[in-house]
């Protein structure tokens, strides 16, 4: 694993999966980065992927490393050159939020973008939270309470159009405000926490409730990625640091997530359970050499 080329690896494992999986218009992508954390504790190197991921099954779609310090914006770009990501809506953090990225993604790559605004971005920061948005909305839409972890929580968004020229980042349509409203069921301080965003869609193609599900569908990276290669397969817990072993390492766990997840397996713990009970089923789900079907429990 240490001496394998990384690059090679990724252009390999990339081809796989694109083979295995079929586009669906407007379909939401999730993009992200993630730091090898085990192996940056003992290193001077950096340690790193970025990640693009299906929203509706957290499949990874592609996977690219980032070995320098500082560079995920530029490996986030080439990522979205590998795949095909046409007619696609790429949700993506604060730290993506900028001019270049929104080109990258409206006119090379011919999708559309959710971008998270926070105070990194200061300009574009002040124009959203200066709004009087309960004037100024266009469109409105509030979830059903969410009960658990001792809490409630209701989620709420409001939509907004600006005008030509108003926003300094190219190929904005719309912009929005969520509201997190949380109550205590301990009796602690009801809290209403507030985040930002700007989007590519026009109000035609993704009303405020489209875009209160994409905003939180963005999740599914954190959730259905990191947590899994860090809790499944103990991506963060690992120290080894040789030549290309961390970076390997992480992409042979996202190679095995998607061929997990395409293989119908929702539960990472069974999943790994039947294919090491069972290596012919391991292989038949990454060679396909006959149809694989996720085995049924008595």
């Amino acid at each position: 694993m240490t001496e394998t080329d990384p690059e090679a690896l990724q252009t390999v494992t990339h081809r796989w999966v694109t083979a295995q999986l079929t586009r669906q218009p407007l379909e939401a992508l999730a993009a992200d980065g993630k730091r090898i954390n085990g192996a940056n504790r003992n290193s001077k190197d950096h340690f790193e992927t970025v990640i693009l991921v299906r929203h509706q099954d957290a499949v990874p779609i592609a996977v690219r490393i980032c070995r320098d310090q500082g560079g995920e914006q530029a490996a986030m770009a080439a990522l979205l050159e590998d795949v095909d990501i046409r007619g696609a809506i790429i949700t993506i953090d604060a730290l993506h939020t900028n001019r270049v990225m929104a080109d990258a993604i409206v006119l090379v790559n011919r999708a559309h973008f959710l971008f998270t605004v926070k105070e990194n971005n200061p300009e574009l920061s002040q124009f959203l939270t200066s709004l009087d948005w309960d004037r100024v909305a266009q469109d409105r839409f509030t979830e059903k309470p969410e009960k658990g972890h001792g809490r409630i929580d209701q989620r709420s968004i409001q939509t907004y159009e600006p005008l030509p020229g108003a926003v300094k980042l190219p190929h904005v349509l719309q912009v929005f405000r969520i509201l997190r409203h949380r109550h205590h069921l301990n009796g602690g301080p009801e809290t209403v926490e507030y985040a930002y965003g700007v989007t590519s869609l026009p109000p035609e193609a993704a009303d405020a409730q489209r875009l209160l599900s994409l905003n939180r569908g963005h999740g599914t990276v954190e959730n259905g990625n990191h947590r899994r290669r860090d809790g499944i397969f103990g991506e963060d817990d690992c120290l080894m640091r040789t030549r290309h072993g961390p970076t390997n390492n992480a992409l042979f766990n996202n190679l095995a997530l998607a061929i997990i997840l395409q293989s119908g397996y929702s539960n990472m713990a069974e999943a790994t359970d039947d294919f090491q009970t069972n290596r012919n089923q391991g292989l038949r789900a990454v060679t396909k050499t006959t149809p694989f079907k996720r085995p049924k429990k008595n």
